[in-house]
C-alpha cells in the first residue's frame, strides 16, 4: 500500500465560476511514474483562508518520469480572490480569475484517473 506525498508543479492556475459556484484549480508538471493518483485536497487545518495541498500516491517504485495535467472542481458558495497551494516546493499563493456571472466554462476532457496522461 503507498502513501501520500507533496507533488511538485511547475504550473499553477485557479479560477472561479459564480453561475456553478465552482473553484476550479489546475496544476501542471513533471512527475515521476511511481506517483499515481494526483490530485488536490483541501486543507481543512489552514484558518486564513482556502489552502489545498497537490499529493500524489506513491509506489510501487519505477524509473522515469511523466508529464502531468489535473484540473479539478471545487463547490464553494463564495469567490476567494486566492487560494494557498502546497506542493513539493513549498506554499504558493495564487490568485483566483473569476468569470462573469453569465459566463459558464466550457467542459473539459475527464480521464478516468484524478491525473492525466498524456503522450508526449
Amino acid at each position: 500500500m503507498g502513501f501520500q506525498t507533496l507533488v511538485n508543479a511547475t504550473q499553477l492556475s485557479a479560477v472561479y465560476e459564480p453561475m456553478t459556484q465552482t473553484l476550479y484549480l489546475l496544476a501542471e508538471g513533471k512527475a515521476q511514474n511511481y506517483l499515481s493518483g494526483i490530485a488536490f485536497h483541501p486543507d481543512d487545518t489552514f484558518e486564513e483562508g482556502l489552502k489545498f495541498n497537490l499529493m500524489g500516491c506513491v509506489g510501487p517504485f519505477s524509473k522515469g518520469s511523466r508529464h502531468y495535467q489535473i484540473d479539478h472542481p471545487f463547490k464553494t458558495p463564495k469567490a476567494p480572490s486566492e487560494v494557498v497551494i502546497g506542493d513539493a516546493s513549498g506554499l504558493q499563493v495564487v490568485p483566483v480569475r473569476c468569470l462573469g456571472s453569465d459566463v459558464v466554462r466550457a467542459a473539459q476532457v475527464q480521464m478516468p484517473a484524478a491525473d492525466h496522461l498524456r503522450a508526449l
